[in-house]
């Protein structure tokens, strides 16, 4: 998809229908993108695709905060911040 999109900042914490294919849409559309918040996502449509989509497409990214599902049998998550220089 062609760029369409000035947006530099996004929050998507809570959102349950994100897909590794809609990141990779969204990402390709919003490449001005400096900062992505994906807590509480539905991380199980979620794997390295994404991270690597938001990577290769958004030149400006500079901050991922994201929460990881650690073990599936306890409730308890870790957090991940990629600050990238």
């Amino acid at each position: 998809p062609e760029p369409r999109s000035k947006l530099i900042c996004i929050d998507l914490s809570g959102c349950r229908g994100i897909t590794d294919e809609s990141v990779s849409w969204f990402s390709a559309l919003c490449p001005k993108i400096s900062t992505i918040k994906m807590m509480s996502c539905d991380q199980k449509k979620l794997t390295h695709k994404s991270i690597e989509s938001i990577v290769r497409s958004c030149g400006d990214l500079s901050s991922i905060d994201l929460i990881k599902k650690v073990n599936e049998n306890r409730v308890f998550y870790q957090q991940i911040a990629l600050t990238l220089d």
